[in-house]
């Protein structure tokens, strides 16, 4: 399934693109950082003292919502536990809400870690 959704991925946003369109810092600073801390570009939907959810720039759904720790990981290893719980809790609330809001009939999630 993995491989399916991934030559799905490259054919919609173009092979070899995605990154053009994802910049991981700007300015030599992590752009998920730079948001956590009101930095950066972004419309916040909601936050908890160790997560922040906001409105992704290049929706690929309606309703697209990218849900972030608080500290800075580069990687999956690098979420401690508490952050990780946090993260899920407040993608529970954002799916809880745009359903209720009647802007979602189902919630997809997906976590990127890495190339």
């Amino acid at each position: 399934m993995g491989g399916r959704l991934s030559r799905a991925l490259a054919r919609r946003l173009g092979r070899g693109r995605l990154r053009e369109h994802l910049p991981a810092e700007v300015d030599g600073e992590c752009v998920f950082c730079r948001i956590v801390t009101g930095r950066g570009e972004a419309s916040v939907v909601a936050e908890s003292d160790r997560a922040v959810a906001f409105l992704d720039l290049q929706p690929v759904t309606p309703g697209h919502v990218l849900v972030v720790p608080r500290a800075h990981a580069a990687g999956l290893a690098d979420v401690e536990d508490v952050d990780g719980a946090a993260v899920w809790s407040l993608a529970r609330r954002v799916g809880a809400g745009l359903r209720a809001a009647g802007l979602a009939d189902g919630v997809n999630l997906l976590l990127a870690d890495g190339a």
